[in-house]
C-alpha cells in the first residue's frame, strides 16, 4: 500500500500529538528570530549557533512533554504548583 506525501506528513503529526499550525508558527517565529539575531550580532555564527541550540533543546523537550497523557498533568498539578511555589520561593531568598 502506498501512501501519498501528505499522508505521511498526517501521519507524522498524528504519532507525535503536536498541534500542526501552532508547532509552524512557532518554527517560522523561531527562524525569524534567527536572522534577526544574526543581523543585530553584525554576523556572529558564534550566537547564532547557540540560540539555534537552545532552540532545539526546546522543541526537543516540547516533542517530549507532548508525549505525555493530559491526564497526567490534571493528576499531578497541584503537586507541580507547589514545586513551582517553592522554587520562585528559592529564587526570592538565594536570588
Amino acid at each position: 500500500m502506498t501512501r501519498t506525501l501528505l499522508g505521511k506528513i498526517h501521519h507524522f503529526w498524528r504519532y507525535f500529538k503536536m498541534d500542526t499550525p501552532l508547532f509552524l508558527l512557532l518554527i517560522g517565529i523561531s527562524s525569524f528570530g534567527l536572522m534577526v539575531l544574526h543581523s543585530a550580532s553584525a554576523g556572529s555564527t558564534i550566537l547564532l549557533y547557540k540560540q539555534a541550540s537552545h532552540f532545539a533543546l526546546a522543541f526537543g523537550t516540547m516533542l517530549v512533554i507532548a508525549q505525555i497523557p493530559p491526564y497526567l498533568f490534571r493528576r499531578y498539578s497541584p503537586y507541580l504548583m507547589l514545586f513551582g511555589i517553592f522554587l520562585l520561593i528559592l529564587v526570592l531568598l538565594f536570588g
